[in-house]
């Protein structure tokens, strides 16, 4: 019939029997004293048992998110883990030079002398075509505030006459339609003009609806994807 305390004195019973859910999480060393009681008899002599909780490590990358032109490649680092396992791909080095083809979430998993383990994430935006091509497309691009909580403006500048799309892209690499805060309409799509002439837009984009974190604000037209990075905070 064992009993539990958390002091040698045996006063505070922390449990009964033979297995005993301790119920602490915080990293530390803990003592516990365990006697075989009888009624009549009380308490027997008492042994210890030691718990030691051991830290996981706090992984962390260079970047939450970059963005790369197709065929080209990014390095990432992972760093406070003194091993490390990157998906997709396998790599066991604490830096990889990540080369995808389309946008990709790369895991790290990194683990330390206690053999304890977390992970961080890094989202790698592929954009299509090159600096050169899209350009010229949109101008003057800015987004503000920035940080932002409720709600961001998007400013540009451009001579298409073609549809414009906005999508916000999360960490998971999802990508969700931008919507708007005036009259609540929830469609993305900008339409430009002018007479060929430079046309100024801003846009407002409604985030109260959106969980914190750095968000990929893409910019589509038909000459290619303007990126540009957005924290969100609660």
């Amino acid at each position: 019939n064992p009993h539990w305390f958390s002091d040698p004195t045996l006063i505070n019973m922390v449990g009964t029997g033979n297995g005993f859910n301790t119920g602490v999480t915080a990293v530390g060393t803990y003592t516990y004293y365990v006697t075989d009681y009888a009624a009549g008899c009380g308490n027997s002599i008492s042994d210890t048992a030691v718990l030691t909780i051991n830290p996981n490590p706090l992984v962390t990358a260079n970047t939450y998110s970059t963005t790369i032109l197709q065929n080209t490649s990014t390095v990432l680092t992972a760093y406070n883990a003194s091993s490390y396992v990157w998906q997709p791909g396998g790599q066991i080095t604490a830096s990889i030079t990540a080369s995808p083809t389309v946008t990709t979430t790369y895991t790290v998993t990194g683990t330390n002398q206690y053999n304890c383990s977390s992970t961080a994430t890094v989202l790698v935006l592929v954009n299509p075509l090159g600096v050169i091509e899209f350009g010229t497309a949109l101008q003057d691009v800015s987004i503000y505030p920035n940080p932002a909580k409720d709600a961001f403006t998007i400013e540009f500048n451009t001579t298409l006459q073609t549809p414009i799309d906005i999508y916000l892209v999360n960490m998971l690499g999802e990508r969700v339609p931008a919507p708007t805060l005036k009259g609540g309409n929830t469609n993305s799509t900008l339409q430009g003009g002018g007479q060929g002439g430079l046309v100024k837009y801003k846009f407002q984009i409604n985030t109260s609806t959106f969980t914190e974190g750095i968000y990929n604000v893409e910019i589509v037209t038909e000459l290619g994807t303007v990126n540009k990075r957005v924290v969100l905070f609660r």
